[in-house]
């Protein structure tokens, strides 16, 4: 009843636009009708009066001014009355929505604002000195092993496809070409051209009061600072406080490897705390809690003074002149330290350009380094399964994460980095 009552005003309002705009097109075809002049009876003017002329005009025009008049006013009330009824259409549209789903239309959201530039990070402030106390194990990710992959879940077996017709299987594949390790494995050509980073990375390093605390306790239970840490990095957990007096009572100041398998129980980490331990001896305290690059210089001269350590001519003047890099100083000290004596007969002097053909050999950039000699005794003729040189290369390996090559070539491959080549029959090669 509502919408009828609404409807008969609209309609009424048609009609009345309707007939105007009907009258204003008829009246423009009606001919003006002019009052008739008198018949003269003497002589008759055929032209009509000024006042005549002057009153047709008007007559004329008002007609198609009404007209237009008209089509205006009901374009406009066209327009008004369908812009309210798409409002009310809309309107009733929400209202049924909302009815039937119980949830108000969501309103447009304004787009968002352009957020500003970062600015640039600064530096991470390091830790305060008390952070960790004699607790070296305090921040899992020093210390704490990483935590196993879970299992995969068995998946089921894929359904066997039936064997194609002989006249529709594909050619067999040729077998791949075998790669040059040193040329086309992963590694092996792109740290050649990039500036390699500080190795050690503030996860890995000490504070000063926790390097304190740690020479102190080792020292009061008789112990070398390096074998304490080396075991507690190696096993992934404990305090300074408790595993230093725990490893004097199982004879570590005797031999470092039977007290670090009774401390973890493990081989493998026996074997890795050994060789921990040699590396921060030969690296120094002061390194571990500052870092390789800030100690470079002091290393250098350390390792130049190193009665240990044999560098022929050239090299000696490579390493004065800082073109070595810092983690190759440390590989020597660490050998050193190990075999008791170190030759060394190739860095960036003396050395060729290219390792193989187009691919720049790691030497001229001062990260790689030829071993011809360890404890005495030569590469050459000792690279038998179990001899000297399989054992320089898995105490290589065992070297922390942030030192570990990206090459150990020579005539035996131990997996990882490490492969054969056939001209390393002489040497032990070491890249990074």
């Amino acid at each position: 009843m509502p919408e009828q009552k609404r409807s008969i005003p609209r309609r009424a309002f048609r009609l009345a636009v309707f007939s105007f705009t009907v009258w204003g097109f008829v009246s423009l075809g009606r001919p003006t009708r002019l009052p008739r002049a008198p018949i003269a009876r003497a002589e008759s003017n055929p032209e009509p009066a000024p006042e005549a002329r002057a009153r047709r005009r008007p007559l004329k025009r008002l007609g198609p001014a009404l007209v237009f008049a008209v089509l205006f006013f009901a374009g406009a009330s066209f327009s008004a009355v369908a812009g309210d009824q798409a409002v009310q259409l809309l309107a009733e549209d929400a209202a049924e929505l909302t009815a039937v789903t119980g949830e108000e239309p969501a309103a447009e959201e304004p787009e968002p604002a352009a957020e500003p530039e970062p600015a640039a990070e600064e530096p991470a402030a390091e830790a305060p000195e008390a952070e960790f106390g004699e607790d070296l194990s305090a921040a899992p990710a020093r210390f704490a092993p990483s935590a196993p992959a879970p299992a995969a879940e068995p998946q089921p077996a894929p359904a066997r496809a039936k064997r194609a017709p002989a006249s529709n299987r594909p050619a067999p594949e040729q077998p791949a070409r075998p790669l040059d390790p040193e040329a086309e494995t992963p590694g092996a050509t792109i740290w050649l051209h990039r500036a390699l980073p500080e190795p050690t990375l503030r996860t890995f390093r000490l504070t000063p009061q926790a390097a304190r605390n740690l020479a102190r306790s080792a020292k009061r239970s008789g112990l070398d600072w390096a074998v304490v840490l080396g075991v507690l990095r190696a096993n992934g957990r404990g305090t300074v406080r408790e595993a230093a007096p725990e490893l004097a009572k199982l004879g570590a100041s005797r031999d470092a490897w039977g007290a670090a398998l009774a401390y973890t129980g493990r081989t493998a980490a026996a074997d890795r705390a050994l060789a921990l331990s040699r590396y921060y001896r030969a690296v120094g305290l002061a390194t571990i809690v500052r870092g390789l690059t800030a100690r470079k210089a002091a290393l250098i001269r350390r390792l130049l003074a190193d009665p240990r350590v044999a560098v022929y001519a050239a090299g000696r003047e490579d390493l004065a002149a800082g073109r070595v890099d810092v983690r190759v100083v440390a590989l020597l000290a660490y050998l050193a330290e190990t075999y008791g004596q170190v030759t060394v007969s190739s860095l960036v002097s003396g050395h060729r350009l290219y390792a193989r053909p187009g691919v720049v050999s790691g030497h001229v950039f001062g990260d790689a380094v030829d071993i011809a000699a360890l404890g005495g005794v030569s590469v050459a003729g000792n690279q038998r399964p179990g001899g000297l040189v399989e054992r320089t290369v898995r105490d290589i390996l065992l070297l922390p994460a942030e030192m570990r090559p990206d090459q150990v070539i020579s005539l035996l491959g131990l997996g990882g980095p490490s492969f054969p080549l056939a001209d390393h029959a002489d040497h032990i090669h070491v890249g990074f």
